[in-house]
């Protein structure tokens, strides 16, 4: 059975692969994520709890999805 710290070398291992043209999506919500935030690709975050600033949340009975270009809500 595997580990959590096995589980995030894995992750980690998936984004060394890619650019700087490649997406990453990740749990705002989750503070064991954020170390495995990677360098290279564009991150998006999503969460039920707080607004992010890249990437999808929820608030005010509805779904926003914002980037550095604009937010849009749902």
């Amino acid at each position: 059975m595997g580990s959590m710290e096995a589980y995030g070398a894995a992750k980690a291992r998936i984004f060394e692969k890619q650019t700087g043209s490649d997406f990453a999506i990740l749990n705002a919500d989750d503070p064991a994520s954020t170390p495995y935030a990677p360098t290279k690709p564009k991150v998006f975050w999503f969460s039920r709890k707080q607004r992010v600033a890249q990437g999808a949340f929820s608030g005010a009975k509805k779904l926003f999805f914002a980037t550095t270009a604009r937010k849009k809500s749902f």
